[in-house]
């Protein structure tokens, strides 16, 4: 592929009247909570955050709304007005790109294609962002064309950071990497100062429930007050896993015990989080060129579960 852009649609010019679907109603992407990605989003017209308790409750054109005494209900002071109004409840964004495109994939129907003889475009659509990725500049400009004509957009240029996964290109290819998000990760957790370890997991640890404790007559004492402080860096390694595939065996095993976890549990994902510490900038890289053989990678144990006594496998290609 020659170029991978970003293009961030600002306001639909078909309901750029319209009070309902402005710029300050828009639900912006999830990539905007990542660092360095706010700025990329152009909304000029978004009022300031003030307190929503500061604010009198307005109707639907904007005069105050008298108080609801406990006599009346919530229903009588809705206009007939209100209830005849209806929203468009995304934007005409999918429409667009299909008279661009000719194709839509059926596993994510978010992502677009089109072949013309050896060339291809290919889009991406998440919330109001569109990832284009074309074999030639002559289609890039193409297709942003039409979504010019369609739409007020943003171009931000060449890929760099996106839903906290940073685009890093090179001779031999681009890297796919979450450093940022690493480094946000272990400095919540508080492992900023901790020293890296090599290892996902501990050689040969086993980690087993409560329930097989009891069964085999350990005693059980390690038990969390607040299973929260667990779930939650776990949720967030989940994410890593799209880059870092080197985690997959270890979250695999951690992720069984999110209901009810113990402190062995907690002390392996710490683990875990260590081991990141040692290659903040570890990710996948997808070389240039094309694909003479496929390479995959696979490994096995052996009854591994102290539970099941089932072995695990994995495999990547």
């Amino acid at each position: 592929m020659e170029s991978v852009g970003l293009v961030n649609i600002i306001e639909p010019e078909e309901h750029a009247d319209a009070g309902s679907l402005g710029a300050t109603d828009r639900v912006t992407s999830d990539s905007d909570t990542h660092e360095g990605v706010a700025d990329q989003t152009d909304i000029s017209d978004a009022p300031d955050a003030t307190d929503p308790t500061d604010t009198p409750a307005t109707t639907i054109d904007h005069t105050v709304a008298p108080d609801i005494t406990d006599q009346e209900s919530i229903r009588d002071r809705v206009t007939p007005t209100f209830q005849e109004q209806t929203a468009p409840t995304s934007l005409p964004i999918d429409s667009t790109i299909h008279v661009l495109l000719t194709s839509q994939s059926v596993y994510d129907y978010s992502l677009f294609t089109k072949k013309s003889g050896n060339e291809i475009v290919i889009i991406l659509i998440h919330v109001d962002d569109l990832l284009l990725t074309v074999s030639s500049m002559e289609l890039i400009n193409e297709a942003k064309s039409v979504l010019h004509q369609k739409f007020k957009v943003k171009d931000l240029g060449e890929l760099r950071y996106c839903l906290g996964i940073e685009v890093l290109r090179s001779q031999q290819g681009i890297l796919l990497n979450e450093r940022k998000y690493t480094i946000v990760l272990i400095s919540k957790i508080g492992l900023s100062g901790a020293k890296p370890v090599i290892t996902p997991l501990e050689l040969n640890q086993k980690l087993t429930s409560f329930e097989y404790d009891k069964g085999i007559g350990n005693k059980v004492s390690d038990s969390l007050v607040d299973v929260t402080c667990y779930q939650k860096p776990i949720g967030k390694l989940l994410y890593l896993t799209v880059t870092r595939p080197n985690i997959n065996y270890a979250l695999q095993i951690l992720s069984q015990s999110m209901k009810t976890p113990k402190g062995s549990h907690v002390d392996a994902a710490t683990h875990v989080v260590r081991y990141l510490k040692q290659a903040l900038g570890m990710g996948v890289i997808i070389r240039r060129g094309p694909a003479d053989a496929l390479i995959g990678f696979c490994d096995s144990n052996w009854a591994a579960c102290p539970i099941s006594r089932r072995p695990v496998s994995g495999y990547l290609c």
